[in-house]
């Protein structure tokens, strides 16, 4: 009976360790599978949601209609009062007998896009009297420089672009109409259609203070808006010409500028590249310093860039704004003088 007895102890044992073994193994696999539920699973389905996500947004792009703007800095095409001295604006132009020969060096790169503008500097007029001390003096075939270096619309809303009065003013704007080239600032709005897309072009000399410059930009919007524009860029005159970084001023009338319908906000004026932010969606570049400095040999500033930005339009709307492409330059593709051609930097 003792022996009995003990193989059934013997056997129980084994048993129990039967079932505690059954019961480890069933809680490590719980535990694997908790493991696996809690770690691995939401890994797995958020790369599914982004995986779709990616494939719903590159749907979405795929129908918009896409419009890239780009944009250079102030050209300064002349001298005090045109010289025509050696070493001038003047003499260059004259020697070359070829407009394109200024922007030839980063043409390829302005014509990746839809549509290009820039600030000007001095007139384009036969005007003589001037009316200021040191007037920048230009001639009307330099609207052809823009023309051929694939630049589009013109900003003349800026301190010099009255140096020859009003009438050397609409004389410029005439010279660059002429030549095809849009011209516009002051209370003068410019359009481009460009896919189908209809852009409204605004420029604003914040530095002038004979009138309600806010009141023109509200204006100047609300006209935009009234005529069919999809888009507005705003061209401001601000800040200190020797200015690295934008003032407040700078930044409150960009401010303004946007919460008024502005969708790009260009600055001119400083002599300096300065800093891009993007506020309640719309991206503002505070200065693009100077691209083509006609009136100086050996200007202070060196550095300019092109700045480029892609936005998509779905049913006439405003939809996205990809991130802003920042191409460096500098004012001349001569390292020992300035000669007036820009060139793509490093």
């Amino acid at each position: 009976m003792d022996k009995k007895i003990r193989k059934n102890r013997i056997r129980r044992a084994r048993q129990v360790r039967r079932i505690k073994k059954r019961l480890t193994s069933g809680v490590l696999l719980l535990a694997a599978l908790l493991f696996v539920f809690l770690f691995f699973v939401p890994k797995v389905s958020a790369k599914r949601e982004l995986k779709a996500q990616a494939a719903r947004e590159q749907e979405l792009e795929s129908k918009m209609t896409k419009v890239t703007i780009g944009a250079v800095g102030t050209c300064i095409f002349g001298d005090e009062r045109g010289t025509g001295e050696k070493g001038s604006f003047l003499e260059a132009y004259k020697k070359e007998e070829n407009p394109a020969y200024f922007f030839q060096k980063v043409k390829k790169e302005l014509d990746k896009a839809d549509v290009n503008v820039a600030n000007f500097i001095g007139d384009m007029s036969d005007e003589t009297a001037a009316g200021r001390k040191h007037p920048i003096k230009g001639q009307k075939e330099y609207a052809d420089i823009f023309k051929a270096g694939s630049i589009d619309l013109v900003n003349l809303a800026n301190d010099r672009t009255k140096d020859y009065g009003q009438e050397g003013y609409y004389d410029t704007a005439i010279a660059l109409n002429e030549a095809g080239v849009g011209a516009f600032g002051h209370d003068r709005v410019s359009f481009k259609n460009v896919n189908g897309i209809q852009i409204g072009f605004i420029g604003i000399d914040v530095l002038d203070k004979s009138m309600d410059m806010q009141a023109l930009l509200v204006k100047n919007i609300q006209l935009a808006k009234g005529a069919g524009a999809h888009m507005i860029v705003v061209c401001m005159n601000w800040g200190s010409e020797g200015a690295q970084k934008p003032g407040k001023s700078q930044e409150e009338w960009a401010h303004r500028a946007v919460e008024a319908g502005a969708d790009l906000v260009l600055g001119y004026h400083p002599s300096h590249v300065q800093q891009v932010e993007r506020y309640e969606g719309s991206y503002i570049i505070y200065s693009l310093g100077v691209f083509c400095n006609g009136a100086d040999k050996n200007p202070e500033v060196w550095d300019s860039v092109i700045y480029r930005q892609t936005f998509g339009f779905l049913d006439g709307k405003l939809a996205k704004a990809w991130e802003p492409e920042q191409i460096p330059c500098r004012i001349s593709s001569d390292s020992g003088e300035n000669n007036f051609q820009p060139e793509l930097g490093v």
